[in-house]
C-alpha cells in the first residue's frame, strides 16, 4: 500500500488506476464547488458491502445490510 506524501497530494497517477478517476473527480468537484460524481455516502455504502462480504465469508452466514 502506498503511503501518502506531499508529492502525491496533487498527483493521483501514482495510485492504482481504478482510483485515479474517482480522486480526480473529487478534487475537481471541490475546486469547482460542485457535487462529485460519486458521493461520500455512496462510497461508504460500497465499503460496507465489501466488509459484509468478508464478514459473511468468515462467519459462514448471511449478513443483512
Amino acid at each position: 500500500m502506498l503511503k501518502p506524501n506531499f508529492a502525491m497530494k496533487d498527483d493521483f497517477t501514482k495510485l492504482p488506476s481504478s482510483h485515479v478517476v474517482l480522486l480526480q473527480d473529487m478534487k475537481d468537484s471541490v475546486i469547482n464547488n460542485r457535487k462529485p460524481s460519486v458521493t461520500p455516502e455512496e462510497e461508504r455504502n460500497a465499503v460496507d458491502l465489501i466488509l459484509a462480504i468478508y464478514k459473511s465469508s468468515d462467519e459462514k452466514r448471511e449478513i443483512v445490510l
